[in-house]
């Protein structure tokens, strides 16, 4: 864990719902979301249940505790998925499988090998495959007033079929977003 003297020992938990609280409790000052907002990051399946809730544009998908539910589901599908452990898994957790195989393979990770960890393998979501570009877009607000940064783009692969970055290589101006002034 981190110290104040901004020194680490290299064992960095991932910032999660519980960091503004054990931050302030610690009396260290931190800058994060709230404990309810930080879900959305945390939970992959709270964040599908609450952009379906408020009809905020997202994949189509399905969340799953169980492995046998999730496989059997997968098995029946017909189009090509993402598989995403739903708790935080240092930026490795989702899976963009080429075929049905590679899908029930990267289940097995997930759910069963508990390659990302226990949390991260205890359920998952999966969400139909969309091809095209991603951008994010961070806003911050303080009840009263927001104000956004520009979007980002972020690469995914390491290379054209390599594994998830989890984040690295996020860059802004992207040439295929127009900013309105």
């Amino acid at each position: 864990m981190g110290n104040p003297d901004g020194e680490t020992d290299g064992n960095m938990p991932d910032v999660d719902a519980d960091t503004p609280r054990c931050c302030e409790s610690g009396g260290i000052p931190c800058f994060a979301p709230s404990h309810a907002a930080a879900n959305i990051e945390g939970s992959k399946a709270f964040a599908k249940r609450f952009m379906t809730k408020h009809k905020i544009p997202t994949a189509k998908g399905v969340g799953f505790k169980y492995y046998s539910e999730a496989r059997e589901y997968i098995k029946s599908i017909g189009y090509r998925v993402v598989i995403k452990a739903s708790a935080l898994a240092a930026g490795k957790g989702v899976i963009i499988p080429a075929t049905k195989e590679e899908a029930l393979a990267a289940l097995d990770d997930i759910m069963v090998y508990k390659k990302f960890g226990d949390a991260a393998g205890a359920s998952v979501v999966v969400e139909v495959y969309l091809e095209g570009d991603e951008i994010s877009v961070h806003t911050f607000c303080d009840g009263y007033i927001f104000k956004s940064l520009p979007p980002g783009q972020d690469d995914k692969k390491a290379w054209v079929n390599g594994p998830n970055t989890g984040g690295m290589g996020v860059y802004t101006p992207t040439d295929f977003v127009l900013t309105m002034t």
